[in-house]
């Protein structure tokens, strides 16, 4: 049985804005912070807006470090190679999934799905073009049923 690619990672385009969105608010956020003296409540916006710079750079590091190829599949079921290495046999799972992600006016091709087992709900995302993603899901679920 040989694994096949199921799922591959979505367009990283929103790690630049990520990362814009870490400097700008780092600028910021020191700018204020040497202007506290001045005026009281400017210490406070300045770690705000540092504390969101740093949550920005840890947005855009663990979308990056992220594998490109997300999920495998065999006969058997789904390997997971997202955040651990886990395996999830075809029988075990009870419904798929997916979500596309939205603009102001557009459907992305690339969303996040989830897959509920008996025992824990995976959500994986941002995978590239979801619904075949979930349909070979379904179509394998279907074959290890009927057998």
């Amino acid at each position: 049985m040989e694994k096949k690619i199921l799922a591959t990672k979505g367009p990283t385009g929103f790690v630049v804005g990520e990362i814009i969105g870490m400097i700008s608010t780092g600028i910021v956020g020191i700018m204020w912070l040497f202007m506290g003296p001045r005026i009281p409540i400017m210490p406070l916006f300045s770690l705000i807006f540092i504390g969101a710079s740093i949550f920005c750079g840890y947005l855009a590091f663990s979308n990056i470090k992220n594998p490109y190829e997300m999920l495998y599949y065999d006969e058997e079921g789904i390997y997971l190679n997202y955040k651990n290495n886990e395996f999830i046999a075809f029988k075990d799972i009870l419904y798929v999934k997916q979500k596309h992600s939205h603009s102001r006016y557009h459907t992305h091709e690339y969303g996040h799905i989830e897959i509920m087992t008996k025992d824990t709900k995976y959500k994986i995302g941002v995978i590239d073009d979801i619904d075949n993603v979930a349909y070979v899901i379904r179509s394998n679920i279907d074959r290890v049923a009927k057998e």
